[in-house]
């Protein structure tokens, strides 16, 4: 019903509605509408958002169109392109959790209209900074966490999490991990007070995630080069990787530095740098540096038939005694622009070793320089399949 101060009238049928021209009120046969409800803008995306929407398709047969209502101008503003129906949206900052309730009119010049809403969200990284000194809860760069441990803790899947240069370690005892939170991406190298993920630098930035949970490791910059840099007890596993992640699952732009598997149990006597156990999740722009395990995979440990992936990464001066001082793979991955050298291994593997049934991909890979006290120096690979595109295998 539409009630007034001078009555009412009946229901309004299906298809049609009501518009309201000077002091008179009609009843119009509504334009079919046909487009999506959200519009989600990506972490750190470009501040102007060309093409966002085509109300000329999205309303159907409409000519003409208009803004009617906007929720939050302070998060988003609307260009609309008189000629054709095209949207753009500005933000001051993609860099911020908000929402935005937008709502157009397409009309034709019979006077028919649709209308159209869209909820637009921006949700912005949560930030990582040893040196903050604001409200640390994550929201920006001058209120990040100083911790990754709380970031990892408030990450949800979807989310990103962006971690300025410094040295992080997961805690002061030595089950301490960094624990990856399944489809939520994480970047190293950033300065601090970036925009955009494009501005960052990993080599220039180094983003360090150390086992040295006793902070007594030699070497000024915190990258053990050897696990001769190693003093005390360190974590087991700098980083772990369990639990069924997925691939979107990243870890992008870091050193991973002085692990140490030599506990008790088997689970912690093998992948002092990474420890994967059933999970697809991807390693880009990372060093492996300085780790040891005294079972297998002084670096990376993967177990479980995990699928990860590795590119741009180098794998340098791990050690591990019984096999693959660098990487020991029992799962189904691939390294891509990898560099795999000055690992050794005290029995077999030196530089990657695969277990039976296990497979690996090396694509434009660099692997040299590994020694072994037993077979493969650079590679050792039993009853498992490997296959090579223009890779390098020379120790």
């Amino acid at each position: 019903m539409l009630d007034n101060t001078l009555g009412s009238i009946v229901d309004v049928p299906a298809g049609y509605g009501i518009d309201y021209t000077r002091n008179s009120i009609l009843l119009v046969e509504l334009l079919p509408v046909s487009g999506p409800a959200s519009y989600d803008v990506p972490v750190g995306a470009d501040l102007v958002q060309q093409n966002a929407f085509d109300l000329s398709s999205i309303i159907s047969g409409s000519t003409s169109w208009s803004l009617v209502s906007n929720s939050n101008p302070d998060l988003v503003g609307t260009t609309l392109l008189s000629s054709s129906g095209q949207v753009r949206l500005t933000f001051d900052s993609t860099l911020a959790d908000g929402t935005a309730t937008l709502t157009f009119r397409g009309e034709n010049s019979l006077g028919q209209f649709g209308l159209y809403t869209v909820t637009v969200t921006t949700t912005g990284p949560l930030f990582v900074d040893g040196s903050a000194a604001g409200a640390n809860d994550g929201s920006s760069w001058s209120n990040a966490f100083t911790s990754l441990q709380d970031a990892l803790a408030a990450a949800e899947s979807g989310d990103q999490i962006w971690v300025a240069k410094g040295i992080y370690v997961p805690g002061t005892t030595r089950e301490a991990t960094f624990q990856l939170v399944n489809n939520v991406k994480i970047y190293g190298g950033f300065m601090g007070g970036e925009s955009s993920r494009t501005q960052r630098d990993p080599i220039a930035n180094p983003t360090v995630l150390s086992g040295d949970v006793d902070g007594n490791d030699i070497g000024p910059d915190g990258i053990a080069r050897t696990p001769a840099d190693v003093v005390g007890g360190n974590a087991y596993h700098v980083v772990t990787a369990t639990g069924g992640l997925w691939q979107t699952t990243l870890l992008d732009g870091f050193v991973i530095t002085a692990g140490q598997a030599d506990g008790l149990l088997a689970s912690q006597q093998s992948g002092g740098g990474l420890y994967g156990n059933l999970s697809g999740q991807s390693l880009v722009n990372c060093r492996f540096s300085g780790n040891q395990a005294t079972a297998r995979g002084g670096a990376i440990y993967l177990e479980g038939r995990d699928t990860p992936d590795f590119a741009n990464c180098v794998i340098s001066g791990n050690v591990a005694d019984e096999g693959a001082g660098g990487a020991l793979v029992d799962a189904i991955g691939g390294f891509i622009n990898c560099s795999i050298y000055g690992n050794d291994a005290t029995s077999s593997g030196g530089g990657l070793a695969l277990l039976s049934g296990s497979g690996s991909t090396l694509n434009n890979c660099t692997v040299s320089g590994n020694g072994s006290g037993g077979n493969g120096g650079g590679i050792a690979s039993v009853d498992s399949l490997l296959i090579g595109y223009n890779t390098i295998v020379w120790g």
